[in-house]
């Protein structure tokens, strides 16, 4: 059944948070969470649509929230549409090709409103809402194991290193090399990991495909097994972690060279990874980084970069207490990609009735 958006949802404005009080309602915007408020926009379920920015964005919220002003939030009409089955229909529609900005990507709420969709039977959309939140569920599971599991190790890392005092140049840490842009060649398509597709540790496992032949200069950098990696670019926390037992991410991903790689001898790789989670790291790169336009830091900035430098008795230690910490880590971090390559999978089908 035809049903114009309209139809199904109330749309309301986002609007600006500064006013408020630091609490623990979550301010969104179109990139995620951008602070925590003492106040609440709304408390009940709701469907966050952009109007200004990434305008694929869409986002489902089923706790109290405050949203910005280039977010809409739709209430949506329970008699109508399942709120979770509306969520994940509008998540598969292009809303580029809607835009009506001049530089920066937009929508109105009559645009939203004037949207036609084809709605199936409620009993319909409530299956489908229940298996695909199913899915996100185990994925959210994941995500918050892996989080712990990362806090033990930093835990365990700072109670070994807090107090380190022999500082060398990152460029002369022993235990590593620097990765140099250039990647094998292969046939096909793989993953591009550019620098947006990274939020924190969190990692876009299905990142736009490319080609060997057409791909852009930037998708230049070859995952290995024992690399760590972080954003070269100033005031860019973004931080990748590829394990003897990450083969996807080897075999199937090509990262950019806005990321510097560190490939790593085994008693050196839980080491770096808990390092450059440090607030240290990043102030250091930080005070290094420089450019005209973007400021970053480059191969020669290293030599400038020191880190603490433990006993190779130390770092053997750390390495055999938390290795099968990050072997759990990377197993995690599979299951989720085939969680997330599964649902990519199905919800197309689902919406559009290509399954019973």
């Amino acid at each position: 059944m035809l049903v114009k958006l309209k139809d199904l949802i109330t749309i309301k404005n986002g609007t600006d948070y500064k006013h408020l009080a630091k609490g623990d309602i979550p301010v969104i915007g179109t990139g995620g969470i951008l602070s925590y408020v003492n106040k609440f926009l709304y408390d009940k379920e709701a469907i966050l649509l952009p109007r200004k920015g990434s305008l694929n964005n869409i986002m489902f919220m089923d706790q109290p929230f405050w949203t910005v002003d280039t977010m809409f939030y739709a209430i949506p009409n329970y008699k109508s549409v399942n709120p979770i089955y509306l969520y994940y229909h509008l998540s598969l529609i292009n809303f580029v090709r809607y835009d009506i900005g001049s530089t920066i990507p937009s929508m109105t709420a009559s645009l939203y409103y004037s949207l036609t969709i084809d709605l199936p039977p409620l009993e319909v959309q409530n299956r489908i809402a229940s298996l695909l939140s199913s899915i996100d569920s185990q994925i959210n599971r994941n995500r918050t194991i892996v989080k712990r599991l990362q806090v033990l190790s930093q835990v365990i890392f700072n109670q070994l290193f807090s107090s380190e005092s022999c500082l060398v140049p990152l460029f002369d840490f022993p235990y590593i090399q620097f990765l140099k842009p250039g990647i094998n060649k292969f046939a096909g398509k793989k993953h591009y990991i550019a620098t947006a597709e990274v939020e924190g540790e969190k990692l876009n496992y299905d990142a736009p495909l490319i080609e060997y032949a057409t791909r852009e200069n930037r998708a230049n950098m070859q995952p290995m097994e024992n690399s760590v990696w972080f954003a070269k670019m100033k005031d860019s926390n973004k931080h990748i972690y590829v394990s003897k037992d990450d083969k996807l991410l080897i075999d199937d991903y090509v990262f950019s060279t806005g990321f510097c790689g560190i490939k790593c001898q085994d008693l050196a790789f839980e080491y770096m990874i808990n390092y450059i989670n440090l607030p240290y790291f990043e102030k250091q790169k930080n005070i290094l980084s420089h450019g005209a336009t973007i400021e970053g830091i480059n191969k020669e900035d290293m030599k400038a970069f020191n880190i603490h430098l433990p006993s190779k008795e130390k770092l053997e230690s750390f390495h055999n207490i938390t290795k099968s910490i990050h072997q759990k880590i990377s197993k995690m971090n599979q299951m989720t990609y085939k969680l997330l390559n599964l649902k990519g999978i199905l919800l197309p089908l689902l919406i559009n009735s290509q399954l019973k």
